[in-house]
């Protein structure tokens, strides 16, 4: 009930604390260090003894008392125009004993007492002119109205049983409820501060029971609900800020049951469908929010089972399969919005199993491969739109291996060689879109190896460089289209190593170059 009033800043001091066992601290409100914020001691790096707070206006706010870190016996708080707040006890941090509560004006607000930090025994509520409201008995967390009053001093509840009012410090009406033998017994209601009428309904024995509305604080209803000993029961219905309803629904001892529909703002569906004991279970139904159907399928203990259907905004089909458990199985089709079928295969608990097939919009066949477990896995062939063949290859495990040919949109080839575990190995081919070799050579485990050879788009050769696992390592030459020789340089694992020449087209030595490291270490130039 009561709080410390102010963050007690003591991690800045606590290398000091540890090292002194009492430290002395002060804080400030301002930077001149005349106006007290806070004051005690730390023992041990925890508030010890007596601590005091106040004000920016100088006003004592709190006197607490601490034990290493932990609040004890008497604590009061004041109110900055000086008179008294709150007044109680604390044993080891917890509020224990009697404790008084007051009004701004300095009557009596509340009177009760706590035992080990919870609410025990009798509790008196009074009104701002010190008149009694209500008297409570707390009893082991149960709560029983014993006495009631009005604004008036008339006595509406006497011995558990009347009406029971509560008030605002405006004087507007805060709670209105019939009370039987101490507890909530019969109609109910509620409101904001501002008069309105906030929630209206029946209790049984202190729980609600019966039909329930609510309102937001504008006056627009919010929802309309069925309780039945305190628990959700009937028919659920919320609403939009502008009355439209949002979710209507039944409840069977606080489960959802039976059909539950959803609405967008504009009126029309969301989605609707069958609760089973709070699970999803039977036919269900999604919507765009213009009206159209989005899917449908079943549930089954809230695992879709069975065919689901989806469609595009227009209303044409988009795609269809069958759930097993809540997974993908067996066939599954998705089309264009044209009717065309976009891709199609077999699902094996959630996972692509067998052949697939895509196609492109206009009905040619774009891939064709299979599946394993999810994975692309076996023979894979794909297609330009044109019809003229993209690659053909094998996958293991979605990974490419063995030989694999790729082509030109026009069907010339474009590339081949082999593969091992996702990586090209071996002998590879690269071709340009006039049909012309482009470069040859060989890979290991992804990166080039030996010799490969680059070629003019005559077909002659024009370079000839040497790789070890990826780097330039060994003889590099090139030509003119000629077939004279241009140019010669040597590599090591990637750095130019020894000698490198250049001729002209006739032949002749145009420079001469030594390199040590990549450092160019003698230089001769033809005059």
């Amino acid at each position: 009930m009561l709080r410390v009033s102010a963050i007690l800043f003591f991690f800045i001091y606590i290398s000091i604390a540890f090292t002194q066992p009492v430290q002395e601290y002060v804080d400030y409100w301002d930077v001149e260090h005349k106006q007290k914020r806070s004051e005690g001691k730390y023992k041990f790096g925890f508030e010890d003894g007596l601590w005091k707070f106040w004000y920016p206006s100088g006003q004592l706010k709190e006197v607490s008392h601490y034990e290493l870190g932990q609040l004890k016996d008497k604590t009061a708080i004041w109110y900055e125009n000086g008179k008294k707040k709150q007044e109680g006890w604390f044993k080891r941090d917890l509020q224990d004993s009697t404790y008084v509560e007051w009004h701004e004006n300095g009557n009596t607000k509340r009177t009760g007492y706590f035992n080990k930090g919870i609410q025990d025994s009798i509790w008196t509520d009074f009104y701002y002119n010190g008149e009694k409201a209500y008297e409570q008995k707390f009893d082991n967390g149960k709560i029983i109205l014993l006495n009631s009053w009005d604004t008036a001093g008339v006595q509406t509840v006497k011995k558990g049983t009347g009406i029971f009012r509560k008030v605002f410090e405006n004087g507007k009406k805060e709670v209105e409820s019939q009370y039987a033998n101490g507890q909530k017994n019969g109609p109910s209601s509620k409101w904001y501060a501002n008069g309105q009428l906030q929630e209206k309904g029946k209790y049984k024995n202190n729980k609600r029971d019966s039909v329930w509305n609510f309102w937001l604080k504008n006056g627009k209803k919010e929802k309309t609900v069925g309780y039945s000993n305190g628990i959700l029961h009937g028919k659920y219905t919320k609403y939009y800020p502008d009355g439209r309803i949002n979710i209507v629904g039944l409840h069977v001892s606080r489960m959802k049951q039976g059909v539950w529909i959803w609405y967008y703002p504009n009126g029309n569906k969301d989605m609707e469908g069958e609760f089973m004991k709070d699970k999803q279970h039977g036919l269900w139904k999604y919507y765009y929010q213009g009206g159209k159907k989005e899917s449908e399928g079943h549930y089954k203990k809230d695992k879709r089972e069975g065919k689901w259907t989806y469609w595009y905004i227009d209303g044409s089909k988009r795609k269809e399969g069958n759930h097993k458990n809540d997974l993908k199985d067996d066939l599954w089709t998705t089309w264009f919005e044209n009717g065309q079928k976009l891709h199609e295969g077999p699902y094996k608990e959630g996972k692509e199993e067998g052949l697939w097939q895509a196609w492109y919009e206009n009905g040619q066949l774009q891939d064709k491969g299979n599946y394993s477990a999810g994975k692309m896995d076996g023979k894979w062939e794909g297609w330009f739109v044109n019809g003229q063949t993209n690659y053909e290859g094998t996958l293991k495990n979605e990974l490419r291996q063995g030989q694999w040919t790729f082509w030109f949109f026009d069907g010339k080839l474009r590339e081949k060689g082999s593969y091992k575990a996702g990586q090209k190995d071996g002998h590879w081919e690269f071709y340009i879109n006039t049909g012309t070799k482009d470069s040859e050579g060989n890979y290991i485990e992804g990166k080039q190896t030996d010799t490969w050879t680059y070629y003019f788009e005559t077909g002659q050769k024009a370079r000839e460089i040497s790789y070890i696992e990826g780097k330039l390592d060994g003889k590099s030459r090139a030509w003119f289209q000629g077939g004279q020789l241009q140019s010669e340089i040597n590599y090591k694992q990637g750095i130019k190593q020894g000698k490198y020449v250049i001729y002209d087209k006739q032949g002749n030595l145009q420079m001469k170059k030594s390199y040590k490291m990549g450092q160019v270490v003698k230089e001769f130039k033809e005059k």
